[in-house]
Order: structure tokens, then sequence, then C-alpha cells
């Protein structure tokens, strides 16, 4: 289970990620990801998360990596999924809504949750938006999560 091979063959395989894109795109830009463990790190980050949780398909698991392999070095449990939740949970974002939003910007995952937290605190009594409008600046830009607040 550990190895070159058996990581190739699990991306390749199992994930359906085309050779030359995982080659020359992902791996390329973040090459830890043949370190990684497959079953502490990329199964519960690719298969129980992105496809099962956000149900994403192949190609979405493609797309997210080739814009930003380095997601697969963000912490699950102290970091992606508690700010899964806040947008899932407390913003009411769907799945599918939270996986176009994670597609459009994946460097989402390195904002920190209180800085988020803020953004949408700032937008909601700063701006006056309500929480439908705060939900769709969000959802059409994603981006405005990375603005300085100064």
């Amino acid at each position: 289970k550990t190895g070159l091979m058996p990581h190739w063959r699990f991306l390749v395989l199992d994930l359906e990620l085309n050779r030359d894109v995982l080659a020359h795109k992902i791996l390329a830009r973040n090459p830890r990801i043949l370190i990684y463990s497959r079953d502490n790190n990329l199964v519960p980050k690719l298969i129980f998360y992105c496809i099962m949780t956000l149900h994403m398909e192949p190609h979405h698991v493609q797309k997210l990596l080739t814009k930003y392999p380095n997601f697969l070095d963000y912490n699950l449990d102290r970091c992606i999924l508690p700010m899964t939740r806040y947008f899932l949970q407390d913003l009411e974002f769907s799945p599918t809504e939270f996986r176009a939003m994670l597609l459009a910007y994946p460097k989402l995952v390195t904002h920190s949750l209180s800085k988020i937290k803020y953004t949408v605190g700032f937008f909601r009594y700063e701006l006056g938006l309500t929480g439908m409008q705060v939900k769709r600046v969000l959802y059409q830009a994603p981006q405005v999560l990375g603005m300085n607040d100064d």
C-alpha cells in the first residue's frame, strides 16, 4: 500500500485522473502527493470528502487538483471540515453549491475560519447585507474572502 505505484494506481485507476494531467500539472506542482499516506490522507480527502461529501465527479477532483494541488496539504479535520460545516450549516450552502465555490476558488482552504467569519460579519453588519445576499456574493465571487480587510 506504500510506494509510488500504489499511489499512481489509486490516482489514475480509482480516481480516473488523466495520466498526463496528473504527471505534468498536478504532481509537477506538488510532488509530496506521492508520499502522503493513501489511507490517512488521500482517501479521506479525495474519496470521503470530495466525492462523497461534495458529490464531485472524477473530472471535478482533477480540476480541483489541477488548479490547486496544494489542497491536499491542508488538514482535513482542523481546516477543511470545520470550514465546510460553516458553509453548509451556518450559511446554508448545499454541498453542490460549496463544491462550485471550491472549484472556482480552491485557495478557499488557505483562509482561516475566523477570517471567513469576519468577512461574513463585515458583509452582514457593516454593509447591511442579508444572509441571502451574503451567500450570493460568496457564491458568485468567493475570491472576496481573500481580500484584505484594510
